[in-house]
């Protein structure tokens, strides 16, 4: 393998090819030599994996993902004093100046944007910054911090087993972190153990690699000390540690009736219906995941948008002044065809009730799985993508169904959006459970690693989004979970680079203006916290958001935006079943009406008529099975019964039903 921006003549092995990812190169002040990591430069994703298994702080892996420096009062925040931030980590944990080239040549990291905005002089501006990076991180490694003295001293003591150097070690790792800069929590569900950083306001997994590299940073300690000293950490955190459950992005605390929003940078949003603040992660005791893959944004309070949600969502005004409308709702290109239920205006409408429902999820255990469905060059991954570039930033991309359900199931569990994109083959009758267990928020079960018995359980907090030209998942229960989006072909496309671009420039003003609306939905439901009427769709716990943020009016058109989407979903679910459309045939087309005929009898009319239908369905049991399954759906077209007499024998009642005007 040869290591992108290397000379074609001089490959360089990485470790796994090698077995040693050290080169032969002059060692730093605290690295016997320089290793080599490659950095993908053929998808996007993988370039993001790549660099989030560097041996560098996370808040670095932040900068080279997403391109945004950390801002901070008084410090440069130009992009070279962030591309000096990220030479200085990566010179420090011990990369060449081969890695620090894939990665600021990588046209999917975004810290490239300065490096490649000057091809010609590329090679010549990034050597010199390594060059003075490299001075930098010598001169800070010949004024060691004291923690770092201690542990030296430490190791320096004569006539100590290297055991109870170990053991003192240890001892002073912990009361450092404990004593001096922060705290430890656990999650006995997830069997997980963290370290919360009280200076960077930090949620830090202590299994994870980018704790060892906290460690490894603060304290400079022998690599093979490492499985002791977190041992030690973990027995303090399971004794004494206060039980915690990490959030990816939101948290809406039903009691209290305030959202907690990430910032992505470890500060929080936080409204309470009246105003909304800044405050540190960790506030009120709601602790968010750190992502490197996610930007923030850069705005404070007050805002001065303009509200649609103030006595409930006023629709007419949203449309006609919205930013968020113009730039995102009125990107899509929705189907007209008389053959779908909703018309254009209803999807956007529904679209826009669906995002701003993304920031409750915590209120959601049941919530809509969206389905975008059309033809090639419709949009459908375009709007999605978009959603996420708004949310996450510039590093947010659509991902893909994985064939393996463990791989699936990690995606729930780690994303808090996800998209699958392009799913037109067959889904596995086990990932089609793991996407309605999703759905219904239901814990996934697992055992944990390397035990018998331990068993973790693992709430996904996801909402998910499916693309698709020719749907293949059509299992009654999955598409009773579904809310449906028809595209039709983008009529003058544009660039999606230009588009992408323009809504990350625009991303602090829709932040204001989705902040500002946020506030006002918080206030309606803490209105109507205790109000819980009936409903009418399958994902019970979105319905009643959804009438919560409308006034009675509006809650009236909810309604029967619904119910045509229960309409369109049994459209979905039956359009492909030879069933449906001999019956179609039958009482539509020929205006026949079935009287009384079982399973059986239904099964030995319809076989001679459709070869597709007697493939699918083998016998009566198979088809009285699938009208068991569908009878609702069908009654949004047939007057259908099914009555039970003698000996459990169930005939069936078709007719067609009179279409509403």
């Amino acid at each position: 393998m040869i290591l992108r921006g290397c000379p074609l003549d001089t490959p360089i092995k990485t470790s796994r090819e090698s077995g040693n990812s050290t080169l032969a190169s002059p060692s730093l002040a605290r690295v016997t030599g320089l290793k080599t990591e490659t950095i993908s430069d053929r998808d996007f994703l993988t370039a993001q994996a790549d660099v989030k298994k560097l041996n560098i702080p996370v808040h670095t892996k932040q900068m080279v993902i997403t391109g945004q420096g950390q801002k901070e009062k008084g410090k440069d925040n130009t992009r070279s004093s962030r591309d000096m931030s990220i030479l200085c980590s990566l010179i420090h944990a011990g990369y060449s100046y081969e890695t620090a080239r894939a990665i600021f040549t990588n046209k999917h990291l975004r810290c490239s944007d300065r490096i490649l905005d000057d091809p010609s002089r590329a090679e010549q501006i990034l050597r010199h910054d390594f060059s003075q990076a490299k001075k930098f991180v010598e001169t800070k490694a010949a004024d060691p911090t004291p923690q770092v003295r201690a542990i030296r001293d430490i190791k320096a003591l004569d006539r100590t087993s290297a055991e109870e150097k170990l053991r003192r070690i240890r001892e002073y790792v912990v009361k450092d972190l404990f004593d001096n800069l922060g705290a430890g929590y656990k999650n006995a569900a997830m069997r997980k153990k963290f370290f919360f950083d009280s200076t960077q306001k930090m949620l830090f997994d202590i299994g994870g690699d980018d704790f060892r590299c906290f460690l490894r940073d603060r304290f400079d300690f022998p690599e093979k000390d490492m499985g002791e000293v977190l041992a030690g950490i973990e027995t303090k955190v399971w004794a004494k540690g206060m039980e915690i459950e990490p959030y990816n992005f939101a948290r809406y605390d039903r009691k209290t009736g305030i959202l907690y929003l990430s910032n992505h940078n470890n500060t929080v949003f936080r409204l309470d219906g009246e105003t909304i603040q800044i405050f540190d992660n960790g506030t009120d005791g709601v602790f968010f995941d750190y992502r490197p893959d996610y930007a923030p944004v850069d705005i404070k309070p007050p805002f001065k948008s303009l509200q649609y949600f103030e006595r409930g969502f006023n629709w007419n005004r949203f449309k006609d002044e919205s930013l968020l409308f113009k730039i995102l709702i009125d990107l899509a290109s929705f189907a007209v065809e008389e053959k779908y239920n909703l018309q254009p205006e209803e999807q956007r409408y529904l679209l826009t009730l669906n995002f701003y429902s993304f920031f409750f999820e915590s209120i959601l255990e049941e919530k809509p799985i969206i389905c975008w469905t059309g033809v090639k060059a419709s949009g459908k991954g375009l709007v999605s993508t978009a959603i996420g570039k708004i949310l996450f930033g510039p590093a947010f991309m659509p991902g893909h169904l994985p064939e393996d359900l463990r791989d699936f199931q990690v995606a729930l569990t780690q994303n808090y959006y996800l998209i699958l994109d392009n799913v037109d083959s067959f889904v596995r009758s086990n990932v089609t459970d793991a996407l309605c267990r999703a759905a219904t928020g239901q814990r996934i079960s697992k055992r944990e690693l390397y035990t018998d018995n331990d068993e973790l359980k693992i709430q996904p907090r996801i909402f998910l989004t499916i693309t698709s030209r020719d749907p293949r998942f059509k299992r009654d229960d999955l598409v009773d979970r579904l809310m449906i989006f028809n595209t039709a072909k983008v009529k003058n496309p544009k660039s999606r680079a230009h588009l992408f671009k323009s809504i990350l420039e625009a991303r602090p003003a829709l932040w204001e203006e989705i902040l500002t609306n946020l506030n006002s939905i918080v206030r309606l439901l803490r209105e109507k916290r205790d109000w819980n009427p009936p409903g009418i769709f399958r994902i019970a716990d979105w319905e009643l958001w959804g009438k919560k943020v409308h006034d009675d009016a509006g809650q009236a058109y909810f309604t029967y935006i619904l119910e045509k989407m229960n309409r369109e979903k049994a459209r979905f679910g039956l359009e492909d079943d030879p069933l449906y459309s001999l019956l179609r045939k039958l009482c539509f087309d020929q205006g026949e009406k079935i009287d009384g005929v079982t399973a059986a009898e239904l099964h030995n009319k319809l076989s001679p008529l459709d070869k597709d239908f007697e493939r699918r369905y083998k016998t009566g049991i198979g088809l009285g099975k699938r009208l068991n399954h569908v009878i609702e759906e069908l009654g949004n077209d047939f007057d259908i019964k099914a009555v039970e007499g003698r000996g459990h024998t169930v005939k069936y009642y078709i007719s067609a039903r009179e279409q509403e005007e």
